[in-house]
């Protein structure tokens, strides 16, 4: 389980800045090409890095299509009793099917995502709450999502010419094989915690080469998307909010329009297309309610306000990515 700190902002040198947004914009790139990048000295970037990674500024991860592996993202807000709230949220942080789990302000006080084979899994979820603790999740609304695509922290600088931050996925794509090891590998690799192939070899107690191998494979199915560097936004003095869209008369320009939209907003961390209760979400970092509220005046009338969106801001996140049971898979 973690939470978001509530520490002041980290101080970065400028080249502490520098490297922090080279080393964010697109693919994960070697120390050498943050160099080359940042026009600093490799030992200059070293340092930086290393620093950024140790306080946790910085961490690498990766980014999965879960639809190859056979799942959708079941994604729901609700809220629940002030008396039921610890049980509840460390019952729900500790399944495994759960891949994010996280507390907003205002009306959508929760916001919980699984991975599901069929919708009707979620509604399981709902009923072994109820059955193991008598408690019921109020005002609920979720979605499906069906695509996705993730620009990166380019707020941090101008990037890199030449260079696409773009990653995106279609979670409706036909599912490929793979198996409990595949997945176990697919857990560490996106939790960040060990540093080389060699470190996951060792905890998976199999050969570097077959590790290797693995990886390989599970990036050329599609499976693994990319691999990044990510930051902990608040530690730059930054907040997350999310914008949530029910296109309603505004559809079609939302259909031909929204991701364009996101490109072309640096604030945007990632946006997705869904099926249910919304249509579109998009999930920004800005560095004040009312600069996310300019955001989302923006988005309003590009699309000639004929949408309805909601702004949440996001406030503490209990956990995310996949659990180290595997127990959905």
């Amino acid at each position: 389980m973690t939470t978001r700190s509530a520490k002041p902002p980290t101080r970065l040198s400028d080249s502490e800045r520098k490297v922090l947004a080279a080393a964010t914009w697109g693919s994960a790139p070697s120390i050498e090409e943050i160099a080359r990048r940042t026009n600093l000295k490799i030992h200059s970037v070293r340092y930086s890095m290393r620093k950024l990674l140790d306080e946790r500024v910085l961490y690498r991860s990766i980014l999965i299509n879960h639809g190859r592996l056979g799942y959708s993202i079941a994604n729901m807000f609700f809220s629940i009793p002030q008396r039921s709230k610890e049980k509840v949220l460390a019952y729900l942080s500790v399944q495994p099917e759960v891949v994010w789990f996280q507390e907003h302000a205002g009306d959508y006080r929760f916001e919980l995502s699984i991975l599901v084979k069929r919708v009707g899994e979620l509604q399981q979820l709902i009923d072994s709450l109820s059955e193991k603790y008598g408690v019921g999740l109020n005002n609920k609304v979720w979605a499906i999502e069906n695509n996705w695509h993730f620009f990166g922290n380019r707020y941090l600088g101008k990037g890199v010419m030449g260079i696409d931050p773009v990653c995106h996925a279609d979670l409706l794509a036909p599912a490929t094989e793979s198996d409990a090891l595949d997945r176990r590998i697919l857990h560490h690799l996106e939790a960040g915690k060990l540093k080389s192939e060699a470190d996951i070899a060792r905890a998976l107690k199999v050969p570097t080469s077959s590790l290797s191998y693995r990886i390989d494979r599970l990036k050329e199915e599609g499976i693994i998307l990319d691999e990044r560097y990510f930051i902990d936004c608040e530690k730059l003095g930054y907040q997350e909010y999310e914008i949530i869209v029910d296109a309603q008369s505004a559809a079609d320009k939302l259909r031909r329009g929204f991701v364009n939209w996101c490109t072309n907003n640096p604030a945007v961390l990632c946006c997705f297309r869904c099926f249910g209760g919304w249509d579109y979400k998009a999930v920004l970092h800005a560095t004040s309610l009312d600069e996310a509220m300019e955001i989302q005046d923006e988005l309003v009338t590009h699309f000639d306000g004929a949408s309805k969106t909601t702004l949440i801001p996001c406030r503490r996140l209990i956990c995310s990515g996949i659990s180290a049971e595997m127990g959905p898979f």
